[in-house]
């Protein structure tokens, strides 16, 4: 993303935050990737809500070196 311009890497598509400020009537516009949305959306949970899909074994828990 470059000044509020941005092209999509899977779809043949630019997205502009003025032009769709302008066209949505919303004031302010932001755009973020999928994984910062992502990172915004978790804080947001509540314990009750995150699920462990698979345990972790020793090995997987071991550093790496």
């Amino acid at each position: 993303m470059r000044d509020g311009r941005l092209r999509l890497t899977n779809l043949p598509w630019t997205l502009d935050s003025r032009e769709l400020s302008a066209g949505l009537d919303i004031q302010h516009v932001f755009l973020i990737n999928d994984l910062e949305a992502n990172g915004y959306g978790v804080a947001e949970l509540s314990p009750e809500q995150i699920y462990t899909l698979a345990e972790a074994t020793q090995a997987r828990l071991a550093t790496v070196r």
